[in-house]
């Protein structure tokens, strides 16, 4: 009975570090990301309207001869993203933007300035609608 042996101590084998490592065809490229800003940031980083941007039209014809469409539509794109009705993403913008062009039935080979001015009265019209709605409300108006 002497010859019995119960336990005997086990050492871990340590394996090489190899496995720790990634290996090179997976390797992440190094490089930048393109990281689209907050819409409200938009214009700071690009020096541009989103607008003209959703539009093309930045690139072909003057920007300034779109300013008052492009002044009503941010306006009506704050507004919304203040009252948290809209994110302050641009996919959320384009969605938005698409939801109203639907809404005013504009057709997808209409002109561009067609398109923008369509879209501007209209936003415009929901911001005076807003504004009755809130004054109407404020002053305890049926």
């Amino acid at each position: 009975m002497s010859d019995t042996v119960f336990r005997t101590k086990v050492e871990p084998t340590i394996e090489s570090s190899s496995k720790l490592k990634p290996a090179d065809d997976k390797a992440v490229p190094v490089g930048e990301t393109e990281v689209e800003p907050p819409y409200t940031d938009y214009h700071k980083e690009k020096g541009h309207s989103f607008i003209l941007d959703y539009y093309d039209v930045g690139e072909l014809i003057d920007p300034r001869i779109f300013e008052s469409e492009v002044n009503d539509i941010e306006s009506y794109l704050d507004h919304q993203i203040n009252k948290g009705e809209v994110n302050n993403t641009l996919e959320s913008v384009r969605n938005e933007m698409k939801r109203i062009e639907k809404l005013v039935n504009v057709k997808r080979d209409a002109r561009k300035s067609m398109k923008m001015a369509l879209v501007a009265e209209y936003t415009n019209f929901l911001l005076k609608a807003e504004g009755i709605k809130r004054g109407s409300a404020k002053f305890g108006l049926i």
